[in-house]
């Protein structure tokens, strides 16, 4: 390749060109190389011509030439990859371009793409391959302009070969990219040497921008070549490829899973940072720390035998608990699977961690309610929006019939129609958003139950309502001692009224017919008594009437409540001064006898009053969450054992029983309203009870804020 003549100029590149030249004979022996060639397989120009293909081709499929000769003989022409036989013994992997020169001569382009197959099997890990692109050959003149372009041109950008000839390329440059090309393109018109390599975007004949890698070489100054001979390489793909990469690479740092992977002694190769924070490894050591000095002999010791089996070829799945390095304790999901080679060798192990605690928890509270609804003698049971049964639990099932899975049969299946009659309207309401309580009566296998009923929404994560939950209780044995106290009240208020009036008939008889003062005082504490008796057998009734047929629970507005009750108590009892502090706008509470309640704490705080002229201050407070009822007096004040008795912090016994029966009747109709009742001592005499009622869900939610003064 050192003969001279017009094709000079296309010598003188083969000679400076980076890809391979080989020319071989009919028989394969070599006749000609350049030094690019050479250097590929080892060996000096004279050593190569004395050899053939077969001496540095590791991949033949006949006796003597490989695949892309025999192709060649047949169509003139082949292409494809191959391995070269260094002379030092290793194996060049390459793209072998091989062209007929006619009946006895064939020519081989050769690019050494080892580096570019390296990384491919650096991808092969993230399922993906690189195809490779054969060159395009760029002379351009010396005023930068294009004089001549290979045919590949045609494959990589569509242009014709002649296309842009005459035309500056870096018109056709990445507007992004072009002020850099177009400094680096001017350095290497006006500086002898090889330009370093250039990466850009070239606009193809589509208009789409392909990715190109670039060698140059200013031959200029050669008489035979006049130009700067330039090699642009299509790496689109290995753009896109290093993008995802990339993308990879950033996943697997972010994933909440815990990753990492060893090599056969068990060195660190890679952690995430999940992994690393749980085990407190630094960045800087992956790669050089043990599996042991990350986890410390002990848990080392008991995860070996396992690592051994992956290196084998197993996977193992298994849980086990890791603490981190703050002392806490996790439970994992821990997969280990073989690391292996583009050749299908274990070379390491590649490790997945899930972090189960907070799943393994919800499983134990999972369990809890699963224990819950089974054991408790309610009925629970779920249904979807068409009716349809989702869940039921034992005593559901028990008492209805069902052996099996209850999912899917319709409600209709089960109950029958007088049942459904009652159920569904609350069911509806239910199913609108309410939580709705009611009683009716259930029927099965001949056996009618009185029952009462709660249900209210099943929602998803989004609040979207899948369905409802019913829970329902079985007032049988309930109804029997409503019943039997209904009848206990009515006799012992018969009864005891027609007692009281003979006592205080034989008193008025007594002191009709004496005179005696002790007589007559002792007249007045019967009758005294007997009053107290009778009041207190009219608060009993009241106690059991809400007990056995409690008022509905309806939305009331409090502050007209005090108004009204406040003005009919200071009617009655002129001689007390109530006085009312009261917000502008209405407080409204959900409860039943809401006004009995506040009748009651009125006139506690009037009727034992030792005050001749009773003062009474009643005063309502809008909170975040609550509405606040509190009413002072300036009374004797409320017995401290009544009150420990009241709020639950005393036991009831025969010498510490209470006698508040008005009270109970008020913490009765505050439990029901879900109310809090407080009692406090007032200064500097008497009491101050508080009730502090939830909101009604219309409420307004704006808060006053006053500075209270107590």
């Amino acid at each position: 390749m050192h003969s001279t003549g017009p094709g000079q100029p296309y010598r003188a590149y083969v000679d400076e060109s980076p890809v391979g030249v080989f020319v071989a004979d009919a028989t394969g022996a070599f006749v000609d190389a350049n030094p690019t060639a050479c250097e590929l397989v080892g060996y000096d120009r004279e050593e190569l011509l004395s050899l053939s293909i077969a001496d540095v081709s590791s991949q033949l499929d006949g006796p003597e030439l490989p695949s892309s000769f025999t192709e060649m003989g047949q169509t003139g022409r082949a292409r494809g990859e191959h391995a070269l036989l260094h002379a030092d013994g290793r194996q060049v992997d390459v793209l072998l371009d091989t062209t007929s020169l006619g009946e006895d001569r064939f020519v081989a382009y050769v690019q050494d793409i080892s580096e570019q197959k390296g990384y491919e099997r650096d991808l092969e890990r993230f399922k993906t391959f690189v195809e490779l692109s054969s060159d395009i050959v760029t002379v351009l003149g010396a005023d930068g302009r294009v004089k001549y372009n290979s045919p590949a041109i045609e494959t990589i950008l569509g242009y014709e070969q002649d296309e842009l000839n005459g035309q500056d390329p870096v018109e056709y440059i990445h507007p992004d990219d072009r002020e850099r090309v177009s400094d680096q393109l001017h350095t290497l018109l006006s500086t002898e040497g090889v330009s370093p390599r250039a990466e850009y975007r070239v606009r193809d004949v589509a208009g789409e921008w392909v990715w190109i890698e670039s060698y140059g070489t200013n031959r200029l100054d050669d008489p035979h070549v006049e130009g700067v001979v330039l090699n642009l390489r299509d790496v689109t793909e290995r753009k896109e490829r290093e993008r995802t990469l990339t993308q990879y690479g950033r996943a697997v740092e972010q994933a909440m899973d815990l990753l990492a992977a060893v090599d056969t002694r068990h060195r660190l190769l890679f952690a995430n940072e999940r992994y690393r924070d749980f085990h407190d490894v630094a960045a800087a050591d992956v790669g050089e720390v043990t599996l042991q000095e990350v986890l410390g002999p002990e848990e080392y010791a008991e995860i070996a035998p396992r690592l051994d089996a992956v290196l084998r070829g197993e996977t193992h799945e298994y849980e086990m608990f890791r603490t981190d390095r703050v002392g806490e304790q996790h439970a994992f999901d821990i997969r280990y699977s073989p690391l292996r080679s583009a050749y299908g060798d274990v070379v390491g192990i590649v490790a997945t961690m899930r972090d189960v605690t907070e799943r393994n928890e919800q499983r134990r509270r999972l369990k809890q309610y699963e224990y819950a609804v089974e054991s408790t003698t309610d009925w629970i049971v779920a249904v979807d929006t068409e009716h349809r049964l989702l869940f039921a639990n034992d005593g559901f099932r028990a008492f209805y019939g069902f052996d099996g899975d209850v999912r899917g049969t319709p409600l209709s299946a089960v109950l029958d129609d007088v049942v459904l009659d009652d159920i569904v309207p609350e069911m509806e309401r239910a199913f609108a958003g309410e939580r709705v309580e009611f009683e009716h009566r259930t029927v099965a296998n001949g056996v009618r139950k009185p029952v009462r009923t709660t249900v209210f929404p099943l929602r998803d994560d989004d609040d979207e309502i899948l369905g409802i939950v019913a829970s329902i209780r079985d007032t049988s044995e309930l109804k029997t001692r409503e019943r039997q106290l209904r009848v206990l009240d009515r006799v012992l208020r018969h009864n005891l009224n027609n007692k009281m009036n003979v006592v205080s008939g034989y008193a008025d008889v007594i002191r009709q017919r004496s005179t005696d003062p002790f007589v007559c005082e002792s007249v007045e504490k019967i009758r005294a008594n007997s009053e107290q008796l009778t009041r207190m057998a009219s608060k009993e009734r009241d106690i059991t009437k809400l007990l056995s047929d409690p008022p509905p629970k309806d939305v009331h507005d409090l502050v007209a409540v005090v108004e009204r009750i406040a003005s009919s108590v200071q009617g009655d009892h002129p001689e007390a001064t109530i006085e009312t502090d009261l917000p502008a706008r209405s407080a409204e509470v959900v409860a039943g006898a809401l006004g009995r309640a506040l009748e009651e704490l009125l006139m506690n705080a009037v009727v034992h009053s030792d005050r001749s002229r009773p003062a009474i201050g009643v005063r309502v407070r809008l909170r975040d969450e609550t509405v606040e009822l509190r009413i002072r007096d300036d009374g004797p004040g409320i017995p401290e054992q009544e009150r420990a008795i009241l709020t639950g912090e005393a036991e009831i016994e025969p010498l510490h029983h209470g006698s508040g029966l008005g009270l109970w009747l008020v913490k009765l109709i505050a439990g029901r309203a879900d109310a809090v009742l407080q009692f406090d001592d007032n200064e500097p005499r008497g009491s101050v009870v508080t009730v502090r009622f939830p909101r009604a869900a219309e409420t307004e939610t704006e808060t006053e804020t006053e500075v209270e003064t107590e």
